[in-house]
């Protein structure tokens, strides 16, 4: 494709999906005729779109066209992941069917890559076995390089998970065992997947398990190699992950794949993953430490040698599992003839790192709870989470868990031994009795030793020294940061038991080094106690290993009171190498939030450090997502640190006088118009002393519902983007068009124009004479009768960017800003009756950012429900009494997965299911309400979907009655 036609191409895309407005692709061609750049550049350069939409554009480009590769007939797209897509294919040479795999073009530059991926395909050929999806042959065509394997029609069981739940536990165990046996041909031939998980088993028509992509995994005899199967296996599948491949180790054997198994196994029979939480740090940690659940506790009556053998498979060490597959398998032919395993029951503890040692103590460790993937970060940002002021800063946004409980007194001490385990136990955490049970093994004789001591308790107590009371006043909260002199001081004596430790310096030696610093039961000397930690956060930067410094820093965090961005900068910015892509990915992740973090609170010069040891760390992941996040992000950080260097005497003066009017005209200005933080600028330029800017902020503060003054608002802020360019533009156009779109409906037809063509949006549509139409009805996967919303969605619509409808789906743009919290909106022309029960299918596809139902309430009065963002509040809720609710403190949705999203409206109740498990409810319907900034204008009634810097994909969406009507299609 010429410079020309692919300029024309990329106006064209840039054009339909409101990434770039007519007026601004002009700007660019004057532009790059000066330069000499291509059209994307120019684009970049003036801000109108990010370097990252330049990529996703320039990818979707570069795939049109291609209909056959490797003699394949392309059919459809199955499904797509990190290591490219999958297509159904059709080879032209005999009609038969197969699945087509094609490599992300980034792969096809890194000949080491290329070369190692043709060779393990070829290899993997040669696998037979009915339970593994064939492999045929890998090759390279038209700059795509590909692998071609066996299609086998079924489901995967993750979409089966989805679709129905769990399984009985005679199915999933019939089924695991069919996946051991394949993985233990595989695991005798030198392959292991390292990503095994529900998606990647498929179950056929007549029952049989296939493993997918074994073909694209590591062979053990190149323990050199560094290429890996299922790219993300550390950090885009984090719920089957086995700890020593979260660690980031580079030799793991098919141990790590009955880890997944198990994992996989548990998910099976009780319908949930072993370990939830809020971001991929966060369930990674949990399989790294925490002891795993058990599965009866999520479905009851699962059999006893069901749950010994999960156990047994999500050992934490890796020689407490099943030594291979084949003895797995016997185990579960047993299980499915209702006899006992053969392997013996394993202690409950030793799912946990508390079993790894008796009488260690058991730590939880500390990670980022706002974490994001790493895809996200490179498409969205993490400035969405509405960041304090710079000069009234909030609490960061990274968690610090609860401050450990003081320890027991000491004349409650009864054996120096438990001692560790009672300083180290939440409160809120069960009781150890697994420690129990080994402390009562190990004397059983000794029951006796308490009753003593109320008879003749004097004699011990001079003993044991009473002085130990002062850690019971200094563990009550964090304390002071110890003075340098003393820590300096205090060094030598404390390295000195772990002399030989300390003289390692492989990074492996680090690492371990590291982690039982982390896991040694805290020194009741303040200052050696920070040694501890400082050291643990320094080895851990030197093995490479993010997780450990986070780790690290929270327990810093917990334990003292400390600067914890600039403690966070100083162990993430010295990350040495990593060992494996795993690790450099982590690494890249973890810096690049706690980058944003910075750069929220203006600390720019912790941002610079981090954003560059992130740059760096994805480099060595090859991955130019996140390599592109880090440049996009250290460029907004070079530009607002720069801009905050000239109003420094403005900072001065506003600490000293708060409402000194020129200090909070130019800090709103920075707020509003380069960091696009409204909520934060607003009332510095309520307070400022620019005039036009004062009456603006303060009419916009008072969110008028008058038509004439939402029109006045527009204006407004139309006039001040007049006097800007490039991003400050942008920023105060999207401010306006915000309240464009809460007036339109109400302006008349010219007044309407007039601002649609200033603003650059197509002309709002005229208002329908209403006309009341029965929706159609279509069969619902349950079997009812059922409205499909899809078929009704209005494509495209409006606001920051569209919705498209392709073929049975829906998709959002990535678009959406911070304006009033501003959402790609898409409305259904659709009012449901008074009871009725919505389904959706939702994935979302890149971003971290909210996903909105909004619902019509029988009045009409709009409802809105909110999952996933919603600013600081990280969590997923609805809009009651005027205000967001919190009702689930988690992220609900991660990245790449299709969750079933099911809504009940009945009798004033709201319940809302996700995977047929209630996440929340409200039993006040009339209390609830959606803000304006959701609702969509022109559209008082009907359904609406919302995406606010993510992109999202529904792919089923249909509403239920429960009452004598099915509702009205509404005017257009």
């Amino acid at each position: 494709m010429s410079h020309v036609a692919r300029d024309e191409a990329f106006a064209k895309y840039v054009r339909q999906t409101g990434m770039a407005t007519d007026a601004q692709v002009e700007e660019a061609r004057t532009s790059q005729a000066a330069s000499g750049e291509p059209l994307a550049e120019a684009l970049v350069r003036l801000g109108v779109i990010t370097l990252t939409q330049k990529e996703a554009v320039e990818k979707k480009l570069d795939g049109q066209g291609v209909s056959v590769i490797g003699g394949c007939r392309l059919i459809r797209k199955l499904g797509e992941g990190g290591m490219g897509a999958v297509y159904l294919a059709e080879r032209t040479a005999d009609g038969r069917k197969v699945a087509l795999k094609i490599l992300p073009k980034k792969h096809a530059t890194d000949v080491e890559f290329i070369k190692r991926f043709h060779r393990e395909a070829e290899a993997a050929a040669a696998l037979d076995h009915e339970n593994i999806a064939r492999g045929y042959a890998a090759g390279e065509e038209k700059g795509y390089h590909y692998y071609l394997m066996e299609y086998c029609e079924g489901e995967a069981l993750g979409k089966r998970l989805k679709r129905a739940g769990a399984l009985s536990t005679r199915e999933a165990t019939g089924l695991v065992l069919q996946v051991a046996r394949g993985l233990a041909y595989a695991h005798e031939r030198g392959f292991i997947h390292r990503d095994i998980k529900p998606d990647n088993i498929l179950l056929t028509a007549s029952g049989v398990a296939k493993i997918l992509d074994l073909g694209l995994s590591k062979n053990i005899e190149e323990e050199g190699a560094t290429f890996h199967t299922a790219t993300g296996a550390a950090i885009g599948t984090p719920h089957y992950i086995a700890p020593e491949q979260a660690r980031g180790e580079k030799l793991v054997d098919g141990r790590a794949d009955l880890y997944a198994l198990g994992a996989t196994y548990y998910h099976l029979v009780t319908g949930t993953t072993p370990f939830q939480g809020a971001s991929v740090f966060e369930v990674i940690n949990k399989h790294l430490t925490e002891q795993l659940p058990d599965p009866r506790d999520a479905k009851p009556g699962i059999p006893e040698g069901v749950v010994l053998v999960i156990r047994r498979l999500m050992a934490k060490r890796v020689d407490d599992r099943y030594p291979a597959a084949p003895a797995l398998a016997a185990d579960l032919e047993r299980v499915l003839a209702a006899e006992a395993p053969l392997a013996p029951a394993i202690d409950p503890a030793l799912s946990s790192v508390a079993g790894l040692a008796p009488g260690r103590p058991r730590r939880t460790a500390a990670w980022i709870a706002g974490g994001v993937a790493a895809l996200a970060l490179a498409v969205a940002g993490v400035w969405w989470l509405s960041p304090p002021p710079a000069l009234s800063p909030a609490p960061p946004v990274v968690v610090v868990p609860a401050p450990v409980p003081p320890p027991k007194p000491p004349e409650k001490r009864i054996e120096p031994s438990s001692a560790p385990v009672a300083k180290a136990g939440a409160p809120e955490d069960k009781p150890d009795v697994s420690a129990e049970a080994r402390s009562a093994k190990a004397e059983p004789p000794k029951p006796a030793p308490p009753e003593p001591e109320p008879v003749k308790p004097a004699p011990p107590e001079p003993v044991k020294t009473p002085d130990p009371a002062p850690p019971v006043p200094v563990k009550a909260g964090p304390r002071p940061e110890p003075a340098p002199a003393a820590i300096k001081a205090a060094e030598a004596a404390f390295r000195e038991p772990l002399k030989a430790d300390y003289a390692a310096t492989a990074p492996s030696d680090r690492a371990a080094l590291a982690r039982k610093l982390l896991e040694m039961p805290p020194p009741e000397d303040p200052t050696s106690d920070f040694i501890r930690l400082r050291d643990a956060r320094d080895l851990a930067a030197q093995a490479g290993d993010a997780a450990g410094v986070l780790e690290a820093v929270n327990a810093l965090a917990k334990a003292f009171v400390i600067d914890l961005l600039a403690v966070r900068a100083e162990g993430l910015s010295q990350l040495g190498a990593t060992r494996t892509s795993e690790a450099a990915r982590a690494a890249a992740t973890a810096c690049l939030v706690a980058g944003g973090e910075a750069m929220d609170v203006d600390r720019y010069d912790l941002a610079s450090k981090l954003l560059s040891r992130a740059e760096a760390a994805a480099k060595d992941a090859k991955a130019d997502d996140l390599a592109a996040a880090a440049r996009g992000f250290a460029k907004d950080a070079a530009a607002w640190s720069k801009e905050l260097a000239t109003m420094s005497g403005y900072v001065d003066t506003l600490k000293a006088r708060p409402d000194d009017p020129a200090s909070n005209a130019a800090l709103g200005k920075f707020a509003c118009f380069l960091k696009d933080d409204w909520a934060v600028g607003l009332p510095r330029l309520a307070k400022g002393s620019d005039p036009a800017l004062k009456a603006l902020a303060l009419k916009d503060l008072s969110n008028p519902e008058d038509a004439t003054a939402q029109a006045d608002l527009c204006e407004g802020w139309l006039k001040q983007a007049e006097k800007e360019r490039t991003v400050r533009r942008d920023h105060i156009l999207g401010r306006a068009r915000a309240w464009f779109d809460k007036a339109a409906e109400k302006l008349t037809d010219a007044d309407r124009e007039r601002l649609s063509k200033r603003l650059g949006v197509a002309p709002a549509p005229k208002p329908a004479a209403p006309v009341v139409k029965t929706p159609t009805l279509v069969r619902a996967p349950n079997g009812r009768q059922a409205v499909d919303l899809i078929a009704l969605a209005e494509n495209p619509l409006t606001v920051n960017g569209p919705w498209q409808k392709t073929g049975p789906a829906l998709f959002s743009s990535a678009g959406g800003d911070n304006v009033n919290r501003g959402s790609v909106r898409l409305w259904i022309p659709y009012a449901p009756p008074e009871e009725y029960e919505i389904f959706l299918d939702v994935e979302r596809l890149e971003g971290m950012e909210d996903f909105v139902v909004g619902l019509a309430a029988p009045d009409g009065k709009p409802i809105a429900i909110g999952f996933d963002g919603w600013g600081q509040a990280a969590g997923s809720g609805m809009f009651i009494d005027g205000t967001w609710r919190k009702l689930v403190d988690r992220r609900v949705f991660e990245n790449g997965r299709r969750y079933s999203v099911g809504i009940h409206v009945a009798r004033n109740m709201i319940r809302v299911m996700v995977n047929a498990q209630e996440i929340m409810r409200h039993a006040n319907y009339a209390s609830m309400s959606m803000p304006a900034h959701v609702q969509v204008p022109l559209k008082p009634r009907g359904l609406i979907l919302g995406a606010v810097r993510s992109r999202y994909a529904v792919r089923v969406a249909m509403v239920i009655s429960n009452a004598k009507t099915n509702g009205e299609i509404l005017p257009r």
